[in-house]
């Protein structure tokens, strides 16, 4: 419903975010909010994983000069790092006494 809110045209699709059938850099914008591995199942071997191989996935398909924001309550910046994303901006939203919110914006150059 966001979507169609405020982009006319978007596509959207299901799959493995280790593994994304995209062709390299034909993605715009990324806007990601990870599994935390609390609450939420995931069917990679760790988080760590997920996370190393997602964010390898999503530099690949990102646009060269283009940005992700990804929302997480881990400390994902080292996983990013090494994917090869730059971090442009780190912000921290307290959201009740045991969570608290990083959100990052990435620079793919």
């Amino acid at each position: 419903m966001n979507l169609e809110a405020f982009l006319p045209d978007y596509s959207l699709f299901v799959g493995d975010a280790c593994r994304v059938p995209l062709v390299d850099g034909c993605v715009d914008a990324i806007v990601t909010d990870p599994p935390y591995g609390r609450s939420a199942t995931i069917r990679a071997e760790s988080l760590d994983h997920l996370y190393a191989h997602s964010f390898a996935e999503m530099y690949r398909v990102l646009k060269s000069g283009k940005i992700a924001v990804v929302v997480s309550e881990q400390p994902v910046e080292g996983f990013v790092r090494d994917a090869g994303f730059v971090v442009a901006e780190t912000y921290l939203q307290k959201v009740h006494k045991s969570l608290t919110r990083r959100i990052l914006v990435l620079f793919k150059e």
